[in-house]
């Protein structure tokens, strides 16, 4: 985040995450790790940095600098799990624009994937249920 602050936006926008994608972001940092980097198979020499506080789309060729930023997740405003969560959208590229969908979906992809691969490799105790006669 400190180096986000220092480095100049080209634009910056309101967006709004849609809830199962700010869940399932939220579950996979619970549950794989924090941070997480993901590579984007899709889109050549970029990955993305999923944090708690922002998501950033890097270029690896690039010496990870920033072409897209999701900040400042608003978090509090949401009553039910359901809703959406208000962000912050930064852009640091000028065509950064093309591909903000593309490394979306890509991420629900991968972390889909990644997160049936956790629950397959991960045993959870059974507890003993109690009769309720």
């Amino acid at each position: 985040m400190v180096r986000l602050d220092k480095l100049p936006s080209m634009k910056t926008q309101a967006a709004l995450i849609d809830a199962s994608r700010y869940n399932r972001v939220r579950l996979a940092l619970l549950r794989v790790g924090i941070p997480l980097r993901l590579e984007l198979p899709n889109l050549r020499d970029m990955d993305l940095v999923l944090d708690k506080r922002l998501w950033v789309c890097i270029d690896r060729t690039l010496q990870d600098y920033p072409i897209v930023a999701w900040t400042h997740f608003d978090n509090a405003v949401r009553t039910s799990l359901h809703e959406p969560v208000p962000c912050k959208l930064q852009y640091f590229h000028p065509h950064a624009n093309l591909i903000v969908d593309t490394v979306l979906r890509t991420m629900d992809k991968l972390l889909t994937a990644r997160l049936a691969q956790f629950t397959e490799n991960r045993q959870f105790p059974l507890r003993r249920l109690r009769r309720l006669d």
